[in-house]
């Protein structure tokens, strides 16, 4: 593997792969939302944005993905999503509709280009079904909107 897109590059899953695949001098394109100032995202960011073979890609930019001009990609990884981080329930909303969004956005561009696409979690479904929180079921809810986008598209031509 010579090129790979991984979305949710500064995520808990994302960014660790990111670590690996630039040890083993992969062209890394991460794509993240923009880091603030101050945040273990920033520090993360500073730490693998220093390596050549990476490149960040704001999140907000997905939408102009044919744009970056990125050619020969092996894989595309999606980890945008972290099912074990907590999201407000003011923010909820705005995160589910921009991942769903980012996510189509990634599996259009998948089919279009030929590329393969892996969808990474660090949870499974089966925990949730025993936590009451309302937290984790807006969680839930998001996780399983993505696998119902997943379910619409042929997974074979990926």
């Amino acid at each position: 593997m010579k090129n790979a897109i991984v979305i949710g590059a500064l995520g808990f899953i994302g960014y660790q792969l990111c670590c690996r695949l630039l040890e083993e001098e992969v062209n890394v394109y991460g794509m993240d939302h923009c880091p603030s100032e101050d945040s273990l995202n920033e520090e993360k960011m500073m730490l693998i944005g220093r390596n050549a073979h990476f490149q960040f890609i704001d999140i907000k930019d997905i939408q102009r993905l044919e744009q970056q001009n990125l050619t020969g990609i092996d894989v595309v990884i999606f980890s945008l999503f972290d099912p074990n981080e907590v999201i407000s329930k003011e923010n909820y909303h705005q995160t589910k509709t921009d991942v769903r969004a980012a996510f189509e956005k990634i599996v259009s561009y998948c089919e279009e280009k030929k590329v393969k696409l892996v969808l990474l979690s660090s949870s499974q479904l089966e925990q949730y079904e025993k936590i009451e929180e309302k937290e984790a079921l807006l969680n839930l809810d998001l996780l399983l909107s993505l696998e119902t986008c997943v379910q619409t598209h042929d997974k074979t031509e990926l």
